[in-house]
């Protein structure tokens, strides 16, 4: 293609474009900043990625085909606990979803609440509840939903896709779409990326060995951030074994999740692990809707046993779920690992494939 600037080979480069603009210092945390090229969508095997501003003053990554005019469908991938916008821009999740993106004509949107990766980033957040968060994503993306509507003229049939608390977010929505900006009858199907737990599931401090291994050393800083008021941030080794722990700390790909995080809400944290801050999703109409779980046989943070119990909730209302187990922890279905065979990421990206082929069954 003509227009097509640069070459990038992996999709982890391109979110290293999108995020290359000077780090800022705020509340004395160095923070990741988008490209002050924001205005200029990037291009990689015909599809342009770009910024799209956000209500709160924040912004996401957009992409869709570089070829089609008029989006047929879309799809909202929201993205996890401290984590970017950048941080599903990765091989393993691209490189399967880019044909369905394109046979189905999809404009995409790669998002994380709190304004991150902007000036207005928010780090003084330690006392956010769940309610406080939600109340910043649904003005986010019923903001969004307005703009397209209004550019489009029409709803757009969507696919929600989450990653970890993103995958919360995504339930949340569910609950009650209208606050959102959607409708119901335009969600036509969802994925799950070891997902924060849903209703009949132990809360997460039942997780094997999660309790002890990460919330007991993070009380302090818990705690600090409640009473501060700031944000409570991983980042380094800290990070690496609270969300990674596998692969080489010091790896190109490993030092992405771990060293760009963001602040975010220690009250949030301490409502997690204990008394829990998902939705209960009784009320909503999920008969017939497709919902691919793909979930890691060794996840540190939302084990296997129980991700199989929130997928029995999910068929329970009547969801035609469908789970595609993989090899990993938390971020096995995102992140392509120092020393991880060809073999493993090629079985991954078959099941994430395998993931969004059923949830996109009924977007047409």
């Amino acid at each position: 293609m003509d227009n097509i600037s640069k070459f990038t080979p992996h999709y982890e480069d391109l979110a290293d474009d999108l995020m290359h603009g000077s780090p800022i210092t705020k509340d004395g945390v160095s923070l990741p900043q988008f490209s002050h090229r924001d205005r200029d969508p990037q291009y990689f095997h015909g599809m342009q990625f770009g910024l799209m501003s956000t209500k709160g003053g924040g912004a996401a990554i957009g992409f869709e085909s570089a070829t089609f005019v008029d989006p047929k469908a879309q799809l909202f991938a929201l993205q996890g606990y401290m984590q970017g916008p950048a941080a599903g821009v990765t091989d393993k999740v691209f490189t399967p979803l880019m044909p369905l993106l394109k046979n189905h004509r999809v404009t995409g949107l790669s998002y994380a609440h709190g304004n991150r990766g902007t000036p207005n980033t928010l780090t003084r957040q330690g006392r956010y509840t769940v309610d406080d968060i939600q109340r910043d994503v649904s003005a986010d993306l019923r903001d969004i939903n307005e703009r397209r509507v209004r550019k489009i003229g029409s709803r757009l049939p969507t696919v929600l896709m989450g990653h970890s608390q993103g995958g919360q977010h995504v339930a949340h929505i569910l609950a009650n779409p209208e606050q959102y900006g959607l409708t119901p009858d335009q969600i036509r199907g969802v994925i799950l990326m070891n997902s924060m737990l849903l209703p009949h599931s132990q809360p997460m401090v039942m997780t094997p060995g999660f309790v002890w291994d990460i919330a007991r050393k993070s009380l302090g800083h818990v705690a600090w951030s409640i009473v501060s008021g700031r944000g409570l941030l991983f980042r380094g080794q800290k990070a690496f074994d609270t969300f990674v722990g596998e692969g080489d700390p010091s790896g190109e790909n490993e030092q992405r999740v771990t060293q760009n995080t963001f602040p975010d809400s220690g009250l949030f944290f301490a409502q997690t692990i204990t008394t829990g801050t998902s939705p209960s999703l009784k009320g909503a109409n999920l008969r017939g809707l497709p919902v691919s779980m793909i979930i890691s046989r060794n996840d540190q943070l939302m084990s296997q046993d129980l991700q199989y119990q929130t997928a029995d909730y999910l068929d329970s209302l009547g969801a035609d779920v469908q789970i595609r187990d993989i090899p990993g922890r938390h971020f096995s279905p995102i992140v392509t690992f120092t020393g991880e065979s060809e073999e493993r990421v090629n079985l991954i990206m078959a099941a994430n494939r395998q993931a969004y082929e059923h949830a996109f069954q009924n977007i047409e």
